[in-house]
């Protein structure tokens, strides 16, 4: 009964044959268990019902209702399942002025439970 992810374009064609849908300026709200919304904007993104993935190409602008960002130059997964969020190489800074990077992620919405793999680095900021 709760709202756990919605998608908005400009744009949305499906392919008749694959069911594929191919978002042009998607807008996806992603609603983490604890109740943070995650905000991920692109020029393009992709939905396989198959596979339940949601995927926001690059350039990725990813923030939460808290101030915390994620930035990334590869593409953003989501998986409708399991709720989590990954990707390549990331940089996310917490409102608490933590960062974590590495050279690949999967962390939820709120980015409070986050694993980074590859030249993983935390830093906590003044």
């Amino acid at each position: 009964g709760q709202l756990v992810w919605r998608l908005t374009a400009d744009k949305i064609q499906i392919d008749p044959d694959t069911q594929i849908m191919y978002f042009t300026n998607p807008k996806a709200l992603v609603v983490a268990e604890d109740g943070t919304q995650m905000t991920i904007t692109s020029d393009k993104g992709i939905v396989d019902r198959q596979k339940r993935t949601i995927e926001i190409k690059p350039p990725v602008k990813a923030e939460t209702d808290k101030g915390d960002t994620l930035q990334t130059d590869g593409s953003v997964y989501y998986n409708m399942d399991t709720r989590l969020i990954k990707g390549g190489k990331v940089l996310l800074t917490r409102h608490d002025k933590t960062a974590v990077s590495g050279d690949s992620f999967e962390t939820n919405a709120s980015l409070d439970q986050v694993t980074v793999q590859g030249h993983a680095k935390i830093t906590k900021g003044e």
